[in-house]
């Protein structure tokens, strides 16, 4: 079986919803069937890079975002999105690659599914 690319995007601000939890929850669900089978990309954009502060609220992602970090999978930020809304790279969590538009674009274009969450 080929393997089939998984984009997921964040666009959402990460307040009041449990669409980051849920999302990682997806991203885990897939990424634990096999990384052979399925290539699993999480980036961050429009209102979801607040989700990429340092400081943002993570518990109720916290275990997922652990989970996905040390099976080597890599979570991503758009830049032009952070710039937007006047966030630094510094600013950015140190577990989170900030990556630019046309990245993401290439990202989706590669991509057989895009979720939006």
């Amino acid at each position: 079986m080929a393997q089939k690319q998984l984009l997921i995007l964040f666009q959402h601000p990460p307040i009041g919803t449990i669409f980051y939890a849920e999302g990682l929850r997806l991203a885990m669900g897939v990424a634990t069937m096999s990384k052979v089978e399925h290539a699993v990309e999480i980036v961050y954009r429009g209102d979801g890079a607040y989700f990429a502060l340092q400081s943002v609220d993570r518990i109720g992602a916290a275990p997922f975002i652990s989970a996905l970090l040390r099976a080597g999978w890599v979570l991503k930020v758009e830049e032009e999105s952070l710039a937007s809304r006047h966030i630094g790279h510094d600013l950015v969590a140190s577990d989170i690659e900030i990556i630019n538009h046309r990245k993401v674009m290439e990202l989706i274009k590669q991509s057989d599914f895009v979720l939006d969450f």
